[in-house]
This record gives C-alpha cells, structure tokens and sequence, in this order.
C-alpha cells in the first residue's frame, strides 16, 4: 500500500495517511511517529538511514516468537 494514494501534493504536505497501527494491529504505535517522521516533506527533519535500518532490523525482533 503506498502512503499516498492520491499524490496530491496537499496529502503530501498535511502527511495524510492511515496509520500503520489501525492497518496491522500486532505493530506498536509508536512505530506511526517514526513513519510519520520518516515521511516528512521536509528532508532534513525526515529520519535518517541509520536511525531507519535501526527500527526496521528491531522490527524483526519484536516479531520473532517467543523463545519457549
């Protein structure tokens, strides 16, 4: 599903888009303010390629079943 679905700009602008959270409900909340960031407009306020790979290797952790 892509982000935008429109590719109006004022989408784009106002980040209107479904949060990841309500679409895959075993995902945390908080990982909306980290897609809400890493979408900014603005390039220099977005997340960076680090801070990015951090959260989605961490991801795979958090999915991984539990050890028994």
């Amino acid at each position: 599903m892509v982000p935008f679905p429109t590719a109006s700009p004022q989408a784009k602008a106002t980040r209107a888009f479904a949060k990841l959270s309500t679409l895959a409900p075993i995902l945390h909340a908080s990982i909306d303010l980290f897609v809400h960031r890493a979408l900014d407009p603005d390039p220099r306020s977005r997340v960076s390629l680090k801070e990015f790979a951090a959260v989605v290797e961490g991801a795979g952790e958090d999915l991984s079943p539990p050890r028994i």
